[in-house]
């Protein structure tokens, strides 16, 4: 009967850990998304520059991006993209140690790190 309940304790914790994480990826998909929206209020054709993604960010990546995220993890793409692509222009690192990435057309998806080492990029604190 205890080995039964520890049993049980671990798999609680083990869903407890997975829906926290959840929850997580989820703010940090709707961060994302709010990035998105102010750097087209400001757009004027359809590109997205990294210097406009940037001054967004900027000192400003708190108010946007949860709490939980390291402005050193957090990465730009080197060169405009267009906003017909689904081109990455913005990602951020996860604990797990793969990304959730914003394209040109403000879709959020995961990438992996042979995706991130094949996107050309700059940490929002270089360049």
């Amino acid at each position: 009967m205890v080995a039964t309940l520890g049993v049980g304790a671990v798999i609680i914790s083990l869903r407890s850990g997975r829906s926290h994480q959840e929850v997580m990826k989820n703010s940090l998909k709707t961060g994302l998304e709010q990035v998105f929206d102010k750097v087209a209020l400001g757009r004027k054709n359809n590109t997205v520059h990294p210097d406009d993604l940037k001054s967004v960010l900027g000192d400003r990546s708190q108010a946007l991006l949860p709490s939980f995220v390291n402005p050193s993890e957090v990465f730009i793409a080197d060169a405009p993209i267009n906003t017909s692509t689904d081109g990455v222009i913005c990602a951020v690192k996860l604990n797990d140690g793969a990304y959730l990435g914003l394209t040109a057309n403000r879709a959020v998806k995961t990438l992996s790190q042979a995706q991130m080492n094949s996107w050309p990029h700059h940490g929002l604190s270089s360049k």
